[in-house]
C-alpha cells in the first residue's frame, strides 16, 4: 500500500478524508466565541505646524468553546500525573528487546521479567 508507514498512529496521518472507514466519523465542530472591538482617534492641532494624532484600540476576546461539546481543553488545575497514561518505548535490555516506561530512565528502572 503507498504510504504505508507500518505505524497505526502515523499512517492515519497519510490516510485521505475519504479512506476513513466505519466508525471512523468526521465530527463537525460548533466553535463559539465572542469578541468586542473598538477604537476612538483624535486629532489636536497645537500650532499650525504641530498636529499630534493619537488613538487607543481596545479588544476583548471571549475563551473558545464547542457548543456541541465534540471537543476538549487541556485544564492544567485538573491535571493528575498520577492518573496520566504511562507512554512506552521500544528498548533493549539485557539482549532482549522490551517496553521501556519513558518516564523511568533505563538505569534506573526495574529489572526485566524473568522469563
Amino acid at each position: 500500500m503507498p504510504l504505508d508507514t507500518g505505524y497505526g498512529f502515523s499512517k492515519r496521518g497519510h490516510r485521505r478524508l475519504s479512506e476513513h472507514g466505519p466508525g471512523e466519523r468526521l465530527h463537525q465542530r460548533q466553535y463559539r466565541y465572542w469578541n468586542v472591538e473598538g477604537f476612538i482617534q483624535d486629532t489636536w492641532k497645537i500650532t499650525p505646524r504641530l498636529t499630534l494624532d493619537y488613538g487607543l484600540r481596545l479588544s476583548w476576546y471571549q475563551p473558545q468553546y464547542d457548543a456541541s461539546l465534540q471537543a476538549s481543553t487541556f485544564v492544567l488545575s485538573q491535571w493528575d500525573p498520577a492518573k496520566a497514561p504511562r507512554l512506552y518505548q521500544p528498548a533493549l535490555i539485557g539482549g532482549q528487546r522490551m517496553a521501556q516506561d519513558a518516564a523511568i530512565p533505563p538505569t534506573s528502572g526495574p529489572p526485566p521479567p524473568s522469563a
